[in-house]
């Protein structure tokens, strides 16, 4: 009996001893997540590290919710680096673990975070599949928060697409739950969101308020990625307006967080909306020599809208460098990528800037052709922006009387007379680029025969 009785305190004290360790391993690996957390968005290296580490520790000790977690967070990390590859590989793993969980609300955030990765690829059809997957679980997990972020990006796809109505529709719902449940993240990407209907809507003058309001909100919780989109937006809306000062202070500020952040897609919106500037300074050749290194950050991973943007940009100074023919063929490319993707806004773009080529070099059917198709697709676009999005609206005018800047109910020009003017424009500087040198050296050469007239007699 004694050695019965012994033998079951040695027994009782090794299961002890090995629920003690196990227990020191779980808290390890919620420290390591918990400080994971904290530096996601801010120290991308150090982020990374300390995933790695909680996901080699929870496989060893057959943490399975925590390995799930930590794989999650990898995958999170390669998609803000763009190596969608890497990051498709990582949630498609932790996407296993949580089905053999049945966690509704694991899968709901790897549904999320894997129609990311297809939204910046392009695959658009695919993301609305997880997106909506993703709606479900947050549905069964009664995840409020997690509903407004999907929402949200809903959102997004929708304006990618150039579903203008519906986007707004899905930001206002976002928005709605963030104010309910006091979630300033929530709150802060749904005003985002708002400034970013308002810009591809070519109103920078009402999307101002937005940026600068979810800037604000970025600073009261501290998110320097979120911070330097609002800084890019603002630039964004200063170009438009041309106000070429403050477009590079806001851009500055940008590309400084995107180093610091060492966020490859980051940079490369910096780039964009740099050689954006450059065009806006008359400085063709340098906005250029900029795309062409935001196309080289691209290469590795191919995403298929931030290609098209690029091509047309560059394409557009080409036009300016009176190089029409490569210039057609960037434009070209881009529409053929728009197309694959489905991304209208893209498409738009292309047709508008195809017509242009078309005018200058005097193919005036073709270039009817574009202005049709640029009109047509333009009227998909359209959205009634004289009514506010959200009670934001009205708070933002009680605090500040300056802080809103309305929208004319009667626009100056059409989509299709703007474009038409812009078309006519552009020719009639074609023409004084190419005859305007001629004409000038034809008049030297009559002055300098009528002097020679004159010094004969």
């Amino acid at each position: 009996m004694k050695i019965g009785k012994i033998i079951a305190i040695l027994l009782l004290f090794s299961i002890s001893e090995s629920l003690e360790a196990q227990n020191k391993v779980s808290m390890k690996i919620d420290s390591l997540l918990d400080e994971y957390f904290a530096v996601s968005n801010s120290h991308r290296e150090l982020a990374l590290s300390l995933a790695e580490n909680a996901r080699k520790l929870a496989q060893k000790h057959g943490e399975k919710h925590n390995e799930a977690v930590a794989l999650e967070c990898l995958g999170v990390q390669y998609y803000y680096r763009g190596d969608y590859n890497k990051a498709r590989d990582f949630l498609n793993q932790s996407l296993e673990i949580y089905n053999e969980e049945n966690s509704s609300t694991g899968l709901a955030s790897v549904f999320t975070n894997l129609a990311l990765v297809e939204q910046d690829l392009g695959n658009l059809n695919q993301a609305h599949y997880y997106y909506t997957t993703s709606l479900v679980y947050d549905r069964n997990s009664h995840d409020s928060i997690g509903m407004a972020f999907t929402i949200n990006n809903l959102g997004t796809l929708y304006l990618h697409k150039g579903d203008f109505q519906r986007a707004r529709a899905y930001f206002q719902k976002a928005y709605d739950i963030g104010k309910s449940v006091h979630h300033l993240e929530v709150i802060g990407n749904s005003i985002g969101n708002f400034g970013l209907l308002r810009l591809e809507s070519s109103n920078p003058d009402s999307a101002i308020p937005y940026f600068r309001k979810a800037l604000s909100i970025a600073k009261q919780y501290g998110d320097e990625y979120a911070q330097a989109i609002a800084n890019i937006n603002l630039g964004l809306c200063m170009i438009e307006k041309s106000e070429a000062d403050s477009a590079e202070r806001y851009l500055t500020i940008a590309a400084r967080t995107s180093e610091e952040l060492e966020d490859n897609e980051l940079q490369i919106e910096c780039l964009l909306a740099k050689a954006k500037l450059m065009l806006l300074l008359n400085q063709p050749e340098l906005a250029n020599r900029i795309l062409f290194s935001a196309q080289k950050l691209n290469n590795p991973t191919e995403r298929k809208k931030t290609s098209a943007q690029i091509f047309t940009l560059i394409g557009k100074n080409l036009l300016l460098m009176n190089q029409p023919e490569k210039a057609r063929n960037y434009f070209l490319q881009s529409l053929d990528i728009a197309k694959e993707i489905g991304a209208l806004p893209e498409m738009i773009d292309a047709y508008k800037h195809l017509a242009m080529f078309y005018s200058a070099i005097s193919m005036y059917d073709s270039c009817e052709l574009y202005i049709d198709l640029y009109a047509k697709e333009w009227s998909k676009l359209t959205i009634d922006t004289t009514l506010p999005d959200t009670s934001f609206v009205y708070e933002a005018k009680s605090n500040n009387k300056n802080i809103l800047h309305r929208i004319s109910k009667n626009s100056q020009l059409s989509p299709l007379k703007l474009l038409v003017t812009l078309v006519f424009a552009l020719t009639i500087l074609w023409a004084g680029m190419i005859y305007l040198p001629k004409i000038l050296l034809s008049l030297r050469k009559k002055t300098k025969k009528d002097n020679s007239n004159t010094s004969a007699k």
